[in-house]
């Protein structure tokens, strides 16, 4: 299945981890391509959320990604610290 999202946010989770430890950008990156994939075969992995969405937790990062899933493609609203305000992409 496609995957649509927003590329600004997986700008701001490198930046908050390239501001820490120059080697975890490429953690992070790992992590969310490993968990799109998944996605991808198995859109109805994640678990249910607010506003309809689903949500996968990132396994070793703080991070979780709220999607939709859409009739041919999966739209991901956004890649969430686990410590920003649930629901900031609502307007997405």
């Amino acid at each position: 299945m496609r995957i649509r999202f927003h590329r600004a946010e997986t700008r701001r989770g490198k930046y908050w981890y390239a501001n820490r430890d120059p080697q975890s950008p490429e953690l992070f990156q790992r992590e969310l391509d490993a968990a799109l994939e998944m996605l991808a075969q198995f859109p109805e992995l994640g678990q249910g959320y607010l506003h309809g969405s689903r949500r996968m937790v990132l396994p070793t990062v703080p991070y979780s990604i709220v999607y939709f899933v859409e009739a041919t493609q999966i739209h991901v609203v956004a890649v969430a610290h686990a410590k920003q305000r649930p629901g900031y992409w609502s307007e997405r």
